[in-house]
């Protein structure tokens, strides 16, 4: 049973990933404080989220990790389970387009 307090946090948390994403995207510098006032609380405030801007660039990859491997599966699953061959070259191809389409996010992930 999870309560409200884990849940405020972990809305919080999806919030700042959310926040620090955008950034990224958008001006391409994700800092602290950006994130703080694109949150809406102080950076101070933001260290009770996160223990530093290593783990916050590490929290945001991770999440942004995630929802690329879910689009390249879902273009993977649309070939048949019985052809390995189609489905590597599918995600392959799905990889490459999703990092020419997400530049900024492939270069927090992957440098």
């Amino acid at each position: 049973m999870t309560t409200t307090r884990a849940q405020n946090r972990a809305e919080t948390m999806r919030r700042i990933v959310e926040a620090s994403r955008r950034l990224v995207t958008g001006t391409g510098e994700m800092t602290l404080r950006s994130v703080a006032n694109e949150v809406g609380m102080t950076a101070p405030a933001l260290y009770r989220y996160v223990n530093s801007h290593e783990d916050l660039v590490r929290i945001v990859a991770m999440d942004i990790d995630a929802s690329a491997a879910a689009e390249i599966a879902q273009v993977r699953d649309a070939q048949p389970e019985d052809d390995p061959a189609a489905r590597m070259v599918a995600s392959a191809v799905a990889f490459r387009q999703w990092a020419l389409n997400n530049r900024e996010e492939f270069s927090l992930v992957f440098t």
